[in-house]
């Protein structure tokens, strides 16, 4: 598998229900439309491809079939994804210290474990509270991108200016129509990045399809609406995208070496404060992207290798959404779809090589109905992360 940075390069007015965002099933989309040009008309692609040119069935409907697609997002920089449902900031002053706000930490941990305690809030030194430690204010959910620098070093994208457009045409002679009744001019809007902007998404690629997948590239992109009327029009680029940081194997132990520390200052206090769990590990996943189900989902309760995994804290948020498919102009059923955190316990005789290679099996397939567009993982590092930055 090759990862890369799909950049994405307006030439063209894009018509974008969020100017600053095209969804992963967008993008796509997209590309499996220069696909099917090979393909003949009405073809499905059932059993196989659907001549001996075809190249939508080896990259979007064969076996061997696994790009990943990850949402654009207008940016200037590569290495930026939504905050973990977890990340707090102050309400007054949000944001990084480095750029002079009072901070952003994540609760996970901290906020996991002294909830826990409740019971004997009484006889706590109250080491943790949801409030800004310079000023007193409400934490409260971390908006924006995050951008990562480096290990330590983070900060918060910048919004990108957006330039409306407004477009005016004019359709073909009425004799090209055939005498149909057509406007003189018609108009269309659109919006355009500023200059050296661009959109940014995660791309994973099976070595295999490599070459066939730049081919396709290579044709031309059209993003959005209006496609047919002379809009969206992107040239992209594909950069290497590094794989840093941690095994997940380390991650897990990261997290777990972490998580005992924050419960041993609770039992140094008092040995009843925290139930015991000798032996038992945690994980936590981030669902960074929005994973569809066809009923109303519990995340990893159905994988059958993580059938003694319990749920004990989550920062869900579910979503019931229907509508129409508006390449077939075909009515789609209801679609269930979660994002968020989960933070889950394992117990001490469960087998945790197996487990393991089930988490990793998740984040390099995804999860849910729509893999391909799909992203979680397991024991991000900015979990560890307990004090304001």
């Amino acid at each position: 598998m090759t990862a890369y940075w799909l950049r994405l390069f307006p030439e063209q007015p894009l018509q974008l229900d969020d100017p600053s965002l095209i969804t992963a099933r967008a993008l796509r989309g997209a590309i499996a439309s220069v696909a099917r040009r090979t393909c003949l008309p009405n073809a499905l692609h059932e059993h196989g491809p659907c001549q001996a040119g075809c190249i939508y069935w080896p990259l979007f409907a064969g076996a061997r079939a696994a790009i990943r697609f990850g949402d654009g997002y207008a940016t200037t920089h590569d290495d930026l994804a939504p905050f973990a449902a977890t990340v707090r900031t102050c309400a007054l002053h949000p944001g990084f210290k480095t750029n002079g706000a009072h901070g952003v930490l994540d609760v996970a941990i901290r906020g996991w474990t002294f909830e826990q305690t409740w019971d004997h809030l009484a006889r706590l030194p109250l080491p943790f509270e949801m409030h800004c430690a310079v000023c007193g204010a409400p934490l409260v959910a971390c908006e924006g991108l995050l951008i990562r620098r480096s290990a330590h070093d983070f900060a918060i994208a910048e919004p990108i200016a957006m330039t409306p457009t407004r477009t005016e045409h004019r359709p073909l002679s009425r004799e090209r129509w055939r005498g149909a009744n057509v406007a003189d001019v018609f108009a269309q809007d659109g919006t355009l990045l500023t200059r050296s902007a661009y959109y940014c998404a995660r791309l994973d690629v099976p070595d295999a399809l490599d070459t066939l997948l730049r081919s396709v590239l290579a044709e031309g992109v059209l993003i959005g609406g209006r496609r047919t009327r002379g809009m969206g029009a992107v040239r992209v680029e594909l950069a290497a995208r590094p794989i840093l940081g941690l095994t997940l194997h380390d991650r897990i132990n990261e997290f777990n070496r972490v998580l005992r520390a924050e419960r041993r200052f609770y039992t140094s206090i008092d040995e009843t404060l925290i139930a015991s769990d000798e032996g038992c590990w945690y994980f936590i996943v981030d669902f960074l992207m929005q994973t569809s189900y066809d009923k109303q989902p519990a995340p990893l309760a159905d994988i059958r290798a993580l059938r003694r995994v319990s749920v004990i804290r989550q920062w869900l948020m579910h979503t019931l959404s229907e509508g129409r498919n508006t390449a077939t102009g075909m009515p789609i059923g209801a679609v269930h779809t979660v994002s968020g955190t989960a933070l889950y316990r394992v117990p001490p005789d469960e087998d945790r090589a197996a487990l393991e290679q089930a988490l990793t099996y998740l984040e390099t397939n995804g999860l849910g109905l729509d893999r391909a567009c799909s992203r979680l993982t397991v024991c991000d590092p900015f979990h560890l992360e307990l004090a304001p930055l």
